[in-house]
């Protein structure tokens, strides 16, 4: 009996905590973050040149980013203008993806969206959303770091959104570049 107890009280302590990480979760470097599922700045629609390196593997595409407090949908085309994939976000907290992979992959949306928003959210709003992992600025630079203070992800290229921007996101394996052509105001 008492072992029953026990493991149904270990049972339901583990599934609490699934459910305090959720869907989305992004665990990263030992460490995660909680998702935010609302833009904290004015509607826009952005257009941004994307080139992604990972190994001997590179990769170009554009991506039409739709920033609203309602919603962040993020469509992924080819240089042609072929849809490759979408990850919207609502306000609500529903995450819906899909396309050709790796746009048609949760975990891969998640990352996606959790690395935008260490690029462009406000410090005040990522910091209470990060477990055993800190961010921190200096000009236009970005470093997250784990819990023994090492950096394994930077950003560089921080600052307001404008036509023109580079920002580019590095880690030992890869290196993502994003160039904002285009940005409109809703």
């Amino acid at each position: 009996m008492r072992l029953t107890l026990l493991l149904l009280l270990t049972l339901a302590l583990s599934a609490c905590q699934l459910w305090q990480q959720g869907p989305l979760y992004y665990p990263y470097a030992g460490g995660g973050y909680q998702l935010q599922t609302r833009w904290p700045g004015p509607s826009q629609q952005l257009l941004q040149q994307v080139q992604f390196a990972a190994g001997s593997r590179q990769q170009e595409f554009l991506l039409s980013v739709q920033l609203l407090p309602e919603q962040i949908l993020l469509v992924a085309l080819s240089p042609l203008g072929h849809e490759l994939g979408r990850v919207e976000l609502t306000a609500g907290g529903r995450l819906q993806q899909q396309g050709q992979a790796p746009f048609s992959d949760r975990s891969f949306a998640v990352q996606l969206l959790a690395q935008m928003q260490w690029s462009l959210w406000p410090l005040t709003q990522i910091q209470p959303g990060l477990d055993d992992l800190q961010i921190t600025q200096q000009q236009q630079q970005r470093l997250l770091l784990d819990k023994n203070a090492q950096a394994v992800l930077t950003i560089n290229g921080v600052g307001p959104l404008t036509t023109g921007q580079v920002t580019e996101i590095s880690q030992p394996d890869y290196r993502l570049r994003l160039t904002t052509v285009q940005q409109d105001f809703l």
